[in-house]
C-alpha cells in the first residue's frame, strides 16, 4: 500500500464553517454563522418586510404593490381573439370559394333540374288522368276516389261509402 502525505494537508482540520448572514442588522441574522454567504436581507423602513420582498422599501406605510390602473390587458386579449376569429372566417370563406362550383348533392340535383327545364321546356307538365278508381287507407280511414274525381270514405256505422264534402 502506498502512503504519502498530501500537499497542503499538514494541518489538522478545525471546526466546520457555518455559512449564513453574519450582519446583526439584517432581518435574517444567523447567530451560528461563522462565514458570511452574502444572503443578508435588510429592512430599510422598519416595517418587518425584507427590502427584496418589499415593493416600497423606503415607505413604512406600505409593503405591497399598488394595483395597476385600468384593465387594458383584458380588452387587448378580447380584441386579439376577435381579430384571430375574423381571419379564420376569411380563410374558410376563401377556401370554400373553389368548392362552390362543386356544391352539395342537393345543389347538383337542382342544377340538373334547371338544365332539364332548359332542354325540355316545350313539353306539357300536366299530370296524367287516372281513369280507374283508387282506394287507400289513411290514419284508420278507408278512402276511395272515383274516375270522375269524387272522394268518398267508408263509414263503419252505416257500412257504406259516403261522399266527402270539402
Amino acid at each position: 500500500m502506498f502512503s504519502a502525505p498530501l500537499a497542503g494537508c499538514t494541518e489538522e482540520a478545525g471546526p466546520a464553517n457555518v455559512l449564513g448572514c453574519t450582519s446583526s442588522d439584517a432581518v435574517n441574522y444567523n447567530v451560528n454563522a461563522t462565514m458570511d454567504d452574502s444572503s443578508c436581507d435588510f429592512d430599510s423602513d422598519g416595517d418587518g418586510v425584507a427590502d427584496r420582498y418589499d415593493d416600497a422599501p423606503f415607505d413604512a406605510s406600505r409593503s405591497e404593490a399598488l394595483p395597476e390602473e385600468g384593465g387594458g390587458g383584458l380588452v387587448y386579449a378580447i380584441l386579439a381573439l376577435l381579430v384571430v376569429c375574423g381571419l379564420a372566417a376569411l380563410l374558410v370563406v376563401k377556401r370554400n370559394e373553389g368548392a362552390a362550383s362543386v356544391g352539395s348533392a342537393f345543389a347538383e340535383a337542382n342544377q340538373a333540374d334547371s338544365m332539364s327545364e332548359a332542354h325540355f321546356g316545350g313539353e306539357s307538365k300536366e299530370l296524367p288522368q287516372i281513369d280507374e278508381p283508387q282506394q287507400w287507407e289513411e290514419n284508420g280511414v278507408n278512402w276511395s276516389k272515383a274516375a270522375d274525381g269524387t272522394l268518398s270514405y267508408w263509414d263503419e256505422a252505416s257500412s257504406s261509402w259516403l261522399v266527402y264534402d270539402q
